[in-house]
C-alpha cells in the first residue's frame, strides 16, 4: 500500500491534484494581478470572449488566456483518475469554467474546484490514515500549498485561521468507511 502511495496509482492522482492546483493558483494569482490599486479596469469584469476580441493584444490578457484551459484539463484528469475525459464531461466543465463568464467569475470557480478535489484528497488520505494511523505526508508539495495559500484554501490537516496541522482522527461516517467507529 505504502508503495502504491510512493509510486502507484495514489501517487498519480496526488500529482495530478498537485498539478492542478498550481494551474488553478496561477490562474488564480493571474486574475489577481490585473486589478491595479489605483483601480480596476474596466474590462476587468468583461467576459473572456469579449477580452478574446477586444483587449488580445494586451499581454496580460493573452497570459490571462493562456492559464485559463491549462485548469480546466487538469481538473478533469484529476477527478477521472487520470483517466482521459469523456466528451461528455469536457462538456460539462466548460459549462462551469465557461469562457462568456467574467474574471471574477472564473477566480470564484478556480477556488470551489480546488476545494471540491480536496474531498477526494481527503479520501485517499484517509485510506492512507485508516492503515498506518497517520495522515500521508506526501498530499502536498511546497508549490502545491503556496497555491492554495493564494487561493484561500487550507491544505487539509490545516485549520483556515492559522494554516497550521491540526491533528483529529478520522471519524467514521457511511461516506468514511475506513474510519474507526466509536469505541473503536
Amino acid at each position: 500500500m505504502l508503495d502504491s502511495y510512493e509510486n502507484g496509482k495514489q501517487a498519480d492522482n496526488i500529482q495530478s491534484y498537485q498539478t492542478f492546483v498550481k494551474h488553478a493558483g496561477d490562474l488564480y494569482s493571474t486574475v489577481q494581478s490585473l486589478n491595479r490599486p489605483e483601480g480596476t479596469p474596466k474590462w476587468i469584469d468583461k467576459p473572456l470572449t469579449w477580452l478574446e476580441a477586444n483587449a488580445s493584444s494586451d499581454p496580460a490578457i493573452g497570459a490571462y488566456l493562456a492559464k485559463f484551459e491549462p485548469v480546466r484539463d487538469e481538473i478533469l484528469t484529476f477527478l477521472k483518475n487520470n483517466h482521459a475525459a469523456l466528451q461528455l464531461d469536457a462538456e460539462s466543465m466548460q459549462k462551469v469554467l465557461d469562457p462568456s463568464q467574467s474574471p471574477a467569475y472564473i477566480k470564484s470557480v478556480v477556488k470551489s474546484l480546488a476545494q471540491t478535489g480536496q474531498y477526494r484528497l481527503d479520501s485517499i488520505n484517509s485510506r492512507f490514515k485508516h492503515e498506518f494511523k497517520k495522515d500521508f505526508d506526501g498530499l502536498y508539495d511546497d508549490e502545491s500549498r503556496d497555491a492554495l495559500k493564494t487561493m484561500g484554501v487550507a491544505p487539509l490537516g490545516t485549520t483556515a485561521a492559522n494554516n497550521t496541522a491540526a491533528t483529529q482522527p478520522a471519524t467514521y461516517s457511511p461516506n468514511n468507511p475506513f474510519a474507526p467507529k466509536k469505541g473503536q
